[in-house]
C-alpha cells in the first residue's frame, strides 16, 4: 500500500475501511511504531492474520474435505481475495469434477 500523495479525503475513507475489514489491531501497531501510510509504502497481506472462522483451503482452494472447495467469504475476506478464490474453486472443483465418473442416478436408492 502506498499512500504517498493520497488526499486526505482518500487516506481517511481507506483508514476508515480498514478498520471495518478488521484491521484496526494493525493499524494501532503501525500508529505505536510510527509507520505513516503517507510516507512509507508498506506491503502486507491481511487474509489469514485473524481467526473468523473461515474454511481453511490452500492455493488450489481446496478444503480438508476431498472433492470439496471454497471461495470468497467462506475461505478469505474481502472482494479481491473472493472473486480470485473464485475462479481458482472453480477451476479445480471442475478439474477434480472432470476426473470422476458420473454417478448412474437411475441406479440409485432414494432413503
Amino acid at each position: 500500500m502506498d499512500g504517498r500523495g493520497i488526499s486526505d479525503e482518500d487516506y481517511e475513507y481507506m483508514m476508515h475501511w480498514m478498520v471495518q475489514e478488521g484491521s484496526a489491531s494493525l493499524l494501532n501497531h503501525m500508529k505505536e511504531e510510527g509507520i505513516d501510510f503517507k510516507k512509507n509504502p508498506v506491503e502486507f497481506g491481511t487474509y489469514h492474520m485473524f481467526t473468523e472462522g473461515k474454511v481453511w483451503i490452500n492455493e488450489r482452494a481446496e478444503t480438508s474435505v476431498k472433492g470439496l472447495y471454497a471461495a470468497g467469504d467462506e475461505s478469505l475476506g474481502g472482494i479481491g481475495a473472493a472473486s480470485t478464490y473464485g475462479w481458482i474453486a472453480g477451476e479445480n472443483a471442475a478439474r477434480y469434477a472432470s476426473k470422476k465418473d458420473s454417478p448412474d442416478i437411475e441406479k440409485r436408492e432414494v432413503k
